[in-house]
């Protein structure tokens, strides 16, 4: 994008309005745990690593498993998952 400055004066932006939303954009999204397995790191091992195939979007965080298995039963209670795995993660 090109800067408007040229033409504006004070902070009339109007082509820039609304164009702030990239929540979906993928250079925003981050991978948590260094990819590896969030289920595993909630269970308190923190070296499973996940794979790309068995990935879960949230809350602009992408969540890797190693398992279909271990993806579906995070998913189960996923915000209190989040916050389990965290704790471990962190600790």
């Amino acid at each position: 994008l090109f800067s408007c400055a040229h033409h504006h004066e004070g902070s009339e932006h109007h082509h820039h309005k609304g164009k702030t939303n990239y929540t979906k954009s993928p250079q925003n999204l981050k991978v948590k745990y260094d990819g590896k397995c969030a289920c595993s790191i909630m269970e308190g091992d923190k070296h499973v690593a996940g794979k790309e195939e068995f990935q879960l979007e949230h809350g602009g965080q992408f969540y890797y498993f190693s398992s279909k298995e271990k993806m579906e039963k995070f998913k189960e209670n996923l915000t209190e998952n989040i916050q389990k795995a965290d704790k471990k993660w962190d600790s």
